[in-house]
């Protein structure tokens, strides 16, 4: 979310902390502006202060006590996604324990950070991420494009050739794939580097409300509308408007959208008089845009609009060789823990585990995968924290199926690799030592794997 007023090409990202102890707010402010010059920072002490200085303004990045005197931090969280928006936070709090950070961690946040003067650096340390890149589900347009792969490649060179352009872009993938990291690294490459980054996910907005989100209203417009507010293409303005689900805009909007896309163009909810916008468009979703188009659930002529340019972003499944370094890239972002001790990358039999998993929950998955064993690992080391994250993946998920497999690809890939594992068990007169040798694992990998393929218990 941008600040709203323009966002010239030297305007400062904005960080607002919410605390309601209001000299460690101006400590933290003064010792982020030191670590930090690029940025500009303000202080709210409670929720109320909070929401209206976000309405008002707009912001950047959040810095949220937990505990605030007229509700939770989460609140403010639930506040921004009921309006579609999406804004980078770190939860404060006086509780460090590990049960706190996994919370907070489920809840979203980029960081947690235990508040004291000491928490300064950290806290930086976050701010510093997030204004270059980072998002709110704890991964970035950075870390997405971690990779040897000929898949991440071909993204990197899209990436390059989009920012390239003015031109609209379509963000094609699944769920968790990195749409929205993929969209800052274009427009982070791109002339308008220098302006806002707005993200709104279009699923999210209440339909009775979205024309207003998207292109603001004047006072008087409708009933609660007590003055005038600028819409999230304002907020945009020199900047990117990325609108993911967009499949979820209802089709009256979408002609709105269409004199948007093409004629730079948007009308305020109740006025007459049309203002000019200098954003642009990048669109992303779930569904098959084309498919709908023909279909007639959505605008054909919007979407030869927004189909300009067109970057797939791969399912992790396809790129699976990419594990090590996103493994190692997402670790390299946390702190150490005292209790872990070091940080120990997965073993090899682990790996191999990992890659026999289809993560249809992709990059985001593969995040809360990391979080779950570093939670564990706080108190029982890396070792059993690995084996814990791997075990609670699910028994019914989706397995990649294997080369031997491909003459039976109309069947699930979980019983291809089920029909594989025992094949390769009965080849051996189902001695698991000696499976296990072919395989390249340990027994223990081989035992989970038989397990999730339903094989245990059989000769």
């Amino acid at each position: 979310m941008a600040a709203a007023g323009g966002g010239g090409s030297r305007r400062k990202p904005r960080v607002l902390v919410v605390e309601d102890d209001l000299e460690y707010s101006r400590l933290l402010v003064e010792g982020l502006r030191r670590r930090v010059p690029e940025i500009g920072g303000d202080v709210a002490p409670s929720l109320a202060a909070a929401t209206a200085k976000i309405e008002g303004v707009g912001f950047d990045v959040l810095l949220l006590d937990l505990v605030l005197p007229d509700g939770s931090a989460l609140e403010v969280v639930r506040w921004l996604r009921r309006r579609g928006l999406e804004v980078p936070f770190v939860l404060l709090t006086a509780d460090g324990s590990a049960r706190a950070a996994v919370r907070a961690l489920q809840a979203g946040a980029v960081d947690y950070v235990e508040k004291g003067v000491s928490a300064f650096d950290r806290v930086a340390g976050a701010v510093r991420r997030i204004v270059g890149g980072k998002s709110a589900d704890g991964c970035t347009g950075a870390s997405l494009l971690v990779g040897a792969s000929e898949a991440i490649r071909t993204v990197r060179h899209e990436v390059e050739r989009c920012a390239r352009s003015s031109a609209s872009v379509r963000i094609e993938g699944e769920t968790g794939v990195g749409k929205e990291l993929v969209a800052r690294a274009v427009h982070a490459s791109s002339p308008r580097s220098a302006g806002p980054f707005v993200a709104v996910n279009c699923g999210a907005l209440p339909e009775a409300l979205a024309e207003a989100e998207l292109f603001g209203h004047v006072r008087g417009a409708y009933t609660g509308a007590d003055g005038d507010r600028a819409g999230l293409v304002a907020h945009a303005t020199r900047g990117t408007l990325m609108l993911d689900e967009v499949e979820d805009l209802p089709l009256s909007i979408q002609g709105k959208l269409l004199r948007l896309v093409q004629d730079g163009e948007y009308r305020p909810v109740g006025t007459a008089r049309v203002r000019s916008a200098d954003v642009r468009i990048f669109a992303a979703g779930n569904r098959d845009l084309e498919s709908m188009a023909e279909a007639g659930s959505f605008r054909r002529d919007l979407f030869y609009r927004l189909d300009v340019l067109r970057i797939r972003v791969p399912p992790l499944r396809e790129r699976l060789s990419d594990l090590p370094l996103l493994i190692e890239h997402l670790l390299a972002r946390r702190p150490v823990h005292r209790e872990a001790g070091a940080v120990a990358a997965p073993l090899s039999d682990e790996l191999a585990e990992m890659r026999c998993y289809a993560w249809p929950g992709n990059v985001r998955e593969l995040h809360n995968f990391v979080e779950r064993a570093a939670a564990v690992a706080e108190v029982a080391g890396w070792r059993a924290g690995w084996a814990s994250a791997l075990a609670q993946l699910p028994s019914r998920a989706v397995w990649v199926p294997t080369p031997v497999a491909a003459s039976v690809a109309e069947d699930s890939a979980h019983e291809v690799a089920r029909r594989d594992l025992e094949r390769l068990l009965a080849r051996h007169r189902w001695r698991r030592e000696a499976a296990a040798r072919e395989l390249g694992i340990s027994r223990v990998t081989l035992w989970r794997r038989m397990r999730r393929c339903g094989l245990i218990g059989a000769p």
